[in-house]
């Protein structure tokens, strides 16, 4: 007992310890108060989502969704959404969380001035990221859509479907090799699912094809690159690390499935080698996936200690970053007292 409790202190020093790669530099400004994480908390939402500096550089938001809802017996998690824009101010949403959450979502766009979303992306079709798809739909004029080729047996997918067809919404869907661009300086490259992915494969279970099958889209502008890829699974995650190895690398990366150890595999990591990565959940799922993303030099963020986090780039492979929240009690390298970050 006592050994798995020094192991349990041991792990999670390793999560709020400072990583190897980088410096973080500090910089000024007044907070202002956040009701929900107490009246004596530094909250910089206003700075995660002011978009006066994203003019020439890529930015990515990963958002800090927390409602949750009850579906027969089964909690929906709030989900993940990303909000990524291109140095000419192009909007590109990945995932939208679950049918409440999505009003965050919203109302994090409409805080950066957001009008339309140029690319909606669907990473795979479960409630929790692509629920919200009818109020972003509502709320904004969508001019792209595109996902996978899962035709998934749930009303929430088939809403999707019904509003894109109702709205006529471009829609294609992707497969490993396909690419498109975000802007005329962003390209952005799948790798999985492949051509001949089984998303009937009578061998596992409907959720667990849908997270395999999930789209792996890397971001590239200039020397700088992010990669996003759902909750893919590690039998996805190792097909991808062997058939490309290094090409995969990316600098800035989301962890797959909200940070579990159903995902996150070391050799997906080790191909990954990211300097920064985010885990989008309402709980640190896994302290053994955090310390293989450490093991690499990766800075490990998490929406539910960090909230809302912006990473930018100019494309010269260094990057800003900015969290809502500030971690009180401990110490990432050389902590800013705005939640301001800089990584070489």
């Amino acid at each position: 007992m006592m050994k798995k409790f020094l192991l349990s202190l041991y792990l999670l020093a390793l999560l709020f310890a400072p990583s190897v790669s980088g410096e973080f530099i500090a910089a000024q400004t007044a907070p202002q108060a956040d009701a929900q994480a107490g009246a004596n908390a530094a909250n910089y939402a206003a700075l995660v989502f002011a978009t006066a500096g994203d003019a020439g550089r890529m930015t990515c938001r990963y958002l800090y969704l927390t409602e949750q809802y009850l579906r027969d017996t089964e909690n929906v998690r709030a989900g993940d959404s990303s909000v990524y824009t291109s140095p000419e101010g192009l909007v590109m949403v990945v995932d939208c969380g679950n049918q409440i959450s999505g009003g965050q979502v919203v109302e994090s766009l409409r805080a950066m001035g957001v009008r339309k979303i140029d690319i909606f992306v669907a990473s795979h079709p479960h409630a929790d990221h692509i629920g919200g798809f009818a109020l972003l739909a509502d709320a904004f004029d969508i001019s792209r859509v595109y996902m996978n080729r899962h035709e998934y047996d749930s009303g929430t997918y088939q809403a999707m479907l019904g509003i894109i067809a109702e709205k006529k919404i471009p829609m294609t869907r992707l497969v490993e090799g396909d690419s498109f661009d975000f802007g005329p300086r962003v390209k952005v490259k799948c790798y999985n699912p492949p051509v001949d992915f089984d998303f009937s494969a009578a061998t596992q279970t409907a959720s667990s094809i849908a997270n395999e099958g999930s789209l792996c889209l890397k971001m590239t502008f200039g020397k700088s690159s992010f990669l996003t890829s759902g909750d893919m699974y590690i039998g996805s995650e190792r097909r991808v690390a062997e058939t490309y190895g290094a090409e995969i690398a990316a600098d800035i990366s989301k962890m797959n499935h909200h940070g579990d150890s159903t995902s996150n595999c070391t050799d997906f990591i080790q191909a990954l080698r990211p300097k920064l990565a985010v885990a989008m959940n309402e709980g640190v799922l896994s302290l053994v996936v955090n310390m293989r993303y450490q093991k690499v030099g990766a800075r490990t963020f998490y929406n539910c200690i960090d909230g809302a986090i912006k990473v930018s780039t100019s494309g010269d492979g260094t990057y800003e970053a900015q969290t809502q929240f500030i971690r009180e009690l401990v110490k990432l390298g050389q902590p800013s007292p705005d939640g301001r970050y800089s990584l070489e």
